[in-house]
């Protein structure tokens, strides 16, 4: 089979007509990688390979073209058989790319293009966004295209469901771990917990006080809709969706008996782990960052058990709300872990995108964890905070403060929507970094 004509069954979407004339479009060629940006003083398309060790970095504020940027990367791997998750779509950007606030029409009509034999397309894709995020629209219901949901507690380990009550004192906490040891979480409710704390003897004068802290932080997670059965759904039974050609539209597990009988493709669906108006709960992090980890935790024991299979390309947007350099997180285990050993062994790449990438964990804390200094693609806008490129840099070992006014220069110098393209592996300076602009996403935009 030659690459055209899988590519044509990867994505599906080339016209007909277009693909039995395939002498006139020329063969992307992806043996040197796959093509993502635009060297913009040679012309020559930048290409990036991917496997298990492929780790990406995109670091720029906004307006700066970021989201542009990793939405032309991951639909370039995507189209090159590769699955797509993102763990943190914070704006709903992804949605598609000329959604409110996802690039300007500038950006798109002037800047972007497409490699040579590519065409814009869809994909099948779902966000899932944790109900106690949509229900914080202004409107009664959020979008159509956000399905919101819950976890259960077969779906979290001991640790997330303390860290989401959150005890106040040290006597709380031990109060909690006690409870803990008494449940078989998987098989709980919230009735059946507070049941049992109920039943829980202390031998503390101010047990009633101790337990009645508690049982309001175990409600409030029930009321809040954190955690339950009635709205849970695995979001990775969605990995796999049609495209039904009788009706012209994408279809997942749950609607295929309604296409019996139809002409099904078999498509990859991208899935999203949806957190707009996660703004309206930074006093409260947990809430969201448990999203994030379990979900994270639940993908790698989908990979290990062959419910859902790989390669995948992991996604983390505005990451440094996600895993704060400086703050706990429960992310932190869960993404180390992929980077770690999962990695290597489910074929995991990964791409991080943040305007504060000195606020991620990198070397030289007294964290563990190191999510800047194993980056191999580094992309740096023009608009990023110079304190903010320079540590990003030093925590490579690729930024060598006797040329900071060279650094200086070359990124003052980039135009608008322009980034610094930096490969520690095959770059051994400021002078061998190209200047990109990012080529046009192939997942479908308007303009």
């Amino acid at each position: 089979m030659g690459k055209l004509e899988k590519l044509w069954r990867s994505t599906g979407d080339f016209y007909q007509e277009r693909f039995q004339e395939a002498g006139e479009i020329e063969e992307i060629d992806y043996s040197q990688g796959v093509p993502v940006a635009r060297d913009v003083d040679t012309g020559e398309l930048v290409k990036i390979k991917f496997d298990s060790t492929t780790r990406i970095g995109n670091f720029g504020a906004t307006g700066s073209g970021k989201t542009v940027g990793a939405k032309a990367i991951l639909s370039r791997i995507y189209d090159n058989g590769w699955n797509v998750i993102h763990f943190s779509d914070v704006k709903h950007d992804f949605q598609d790319i000329s959604y409110k606030g996802g690039a300007s029409k500038k950006l798109i009509r002037e800047t972007a293009g497409l490699a040579p034999g590519e065409e814009p397309h869809s994909v099948p894709r779902k966000i899932f966004q944790p109900k106690f995020l949509a229900d914080d629209y202004a409107q009664d219901r959020p979008p159509s295209y956000v399905e919101p949901f819950t976890l259960g507690f077969e779906d979290i380990e001991e640790s997330e469901f303390k860290d989401l009550v959150n005890p106040g004192s040290d006597a709380q906490e031990q109060a909690l771990n006690n409870l803990v040891d008494r449940l078989d979480l998987e098989d709980e409710t919230f009735a059946s917990i507070l049941g049992e704390l109920d039943d829980m003897e202390m031998d503390y004068s101010g047990a009633d006080a101790l337990k009645g802290a508690l049982k309001r932080s175990i409600q409030s997670l029930d009321s809040d809709d954190i955690l339950g059965s009635r709205m849970r759904k695995n979001p990775f039974r969605y990995a796999d969706a049609w495209r039904c050609r009788t009706c012209n539209e994408y279809v997942f597990a749950d609607q295929k008996g309604a296409h019996q009988g139809h002409k099904l493709e078999e498509r990859r669906a991208v899935l999203s782990l949806g957190l707009k108006n996660y703004d309206r709960h930074t006093h409260e992090k947990e809430k969201y960052q448990f999203y994030v980890a379990s979900l994270m935790d639940n993908f790698i024991q989908e990979l290990r058990e062959g419910r859902i299979e790989g390669p995948y390309v992991v996604f983390c947007d505005e990451y440094h709300e996600i895993v704060p350099r400086d703050e706990k997180s429960p992310v932190k285990d869960k993404f180390q872990r992929m980077l770690d050993v999962s990695g290597r062994q489910n074929d995991i790449a990964t791409l991080i995108s943040t305007q504060r990438p000195s606020q991620l964990p990198m070397p030289g804390g007294k964290s563990r964890f190191d999510f800047i200094g194993d980056l191999d693609h580094i992309f740096i806008s023009k608009n990023l905070n110079a304190e903010e490129w320079n540590k990003a840099l030093n925590a490579f070992n690729f930024y060598n403060s006797s040329h900071r006014q060279k650094w200086k220069d070359k990124i003052s110098s980039m135009d608008e929507f322009q980034f610094l393209y930096v490969n520690p592996n095959k770059h051994d300076g400021v002078e061998d970094c190209p200047v990109v602009e990012f080529l046009s996403p192939k997942w479908r935009h308007a303009g």
